[in-house]
């Protein structure tokens, strides 16, 4: 068997366990250090060829809502999906199957920033859950073509996101841009 601790936050572990007779890891939660492990998403029930697999893509800081990531077959686009882990329900929101950079909840869990390779390159924006992901706000990116790739962070207070974008596998080009988030100013360059 093989398990990871993969996010964790306040008394909430969040582990991938693999068992040896399986084909893929699944998502498990602890609730402290010496817990039981609880099953919270299992990638074999989610599709009747089992092609199908789960990973953690975030954690809110209290350790109550998870976004997942399901990916099908070998594609690099994925579908991100939210549990509220106090209920273990999944929220009616999700995202659409895209190629994902990265995705951090909001501080006060109304919504969730992520990155995306778009055809026209990579772009990150703002889902507010209950609305449509078509009419999300895009925050930045416009400026770079599908040459570009990306990364972003938001700072563990919650309060500022830092994107990171590159061009080239080596990063031949590097720039570097801040928000802050509690005054919606726009993005501040940093490194170009």
């Amino acid at each position: 068997d093989q398990c990871w601790l993969r996010k964790f936050a306040g008394n909430t572990y969040l582990l991938s366990k693999r068992k040896a007779d399986d084909a893929f890891s699944s998502i498990y939660m602890r609730t402290g250090l010496d817990g039981p492990d609880q099953l919270l998403i299992d990638p074999l029930t989610l599709s009747k060829d089992s092609s199908v697999t789960a990973g953690i893509a975030a954690l809110s800081d209290d350790g109550q809502l998870l976004a997942y990531e399901l990916r099908h077959g070998g594609e690099d686009e994925t579908i991100v999906k939210f549990k509220d882990l106090t209920t273990k329900t999944d929220l009616s929101d999700s995202l659409p199957s895209a190629l994902n950079f990265g995705v951090e909840i909001a501080a006060d869990k109304k919504g969730v920033y992520y990155a995306i390779g778009a055809k026209e390159g990579p772009r990150l924006k703002y889902h507010a859950f209950g609305t449509d992901p078509a009419t999300d706000k895009l925050l930045f990116g416009e400026q770079f073509d599908n040459a570009w790739g990306m990364g972003f962070d938001m700072s563990t207070d919650g309060r500022f996101l830092v994107a990171v974008f590159y061009k080239g596998s080596s990063g031949d080009e590097t720039e570097l841009y801040v928000k802050d988030i509690s005054s919606d100013s726009p993005f501040v360059t940093v490194v170009k």
